[in-house]
């Protein structure tokens, strides 16, 4: 039987940060974070065919290749395909006042196997749309609070051949919280 190699995975990030009180009003807080990282996935272990399919290639013993089946396929499709490299940029920026508080967060990701797009890979990763995501909150009360938050997703057309494109999307979600001062412990989300 064949053995194959363990997965592994490197991730590189760079970035700049930046925090400020009193940088738009008095009391303020400021926060800004942009980062540009890199991970690698190496010696991925999985099955060829369809995401649903059982791994047949691995065998009851760590590293060994089941008796029935094709330990070439299994090699090429696990620990000998080509590395998977996810990359991208993340910006973070937030601004609090009092009790409000706004934040906004930007993902623009970008996942390729030998330059060419992945679709998901079993247990690992799945190409994911741009994300954009801007969350606020508001603590009306020292018992009440609301929330409003908003996440936008752009379609993703960059996929391997004869997959579909999927189609991009937004979510707005409203949020209240009641935690009555009578009664600890206890908390109250619609």
């Amino acid at each position: 039987s064949g053995s194959l190699k363990a997965e592994s995975s490197v991730q590189k990030e760079v970035g700049l940060k930046f925090n400020s009180s009193s940088f738009i009003s008095n009391n303020d807080q400021t926060h800004i974070t942009l980062k540009y990282y890199q991970t690698r996935l190496n010696n991925l272990i999985e099955m060829p065919g369809s995401g649903g399919a059982p791994a047949l290639c691995i065998g009851p013993g760590a590293g060994s290749i089941a008796p029935n089946s094709n330990p070439a396929t299994c090699l090429a499709a696990g620990s000998a395909a080509k590395p998977v490299i996810i990359k991208g940029w993340a910006l973070n920026a937030g601004w609090a006042l009092n009790a409000y508080s706004t934040n906004l967060n930007i993902a623009l990701n970008d996942t390729k196997r030998d330059g060419k797009a992945v679709g998901t890979v079993r247990r690992s990763v799945a190409s994911q749309g741009d994300r954009l995501t801007w969350d606020n909150q508001w603590p009306a009360t020292d018992e009440l609070g609301f929330g409003y938050t908003m996440t936008a997703v752009k379609r993703l057309t960059s996929v391997p051949k004869n997959e579909p494109k999927r189609a991009g999307y937004m979510v707005h979600s409203l949020q209240s919280e009641w935690q009555p001062m009578a009664v600890p412990n206890l908390t109250l989300n619609l």
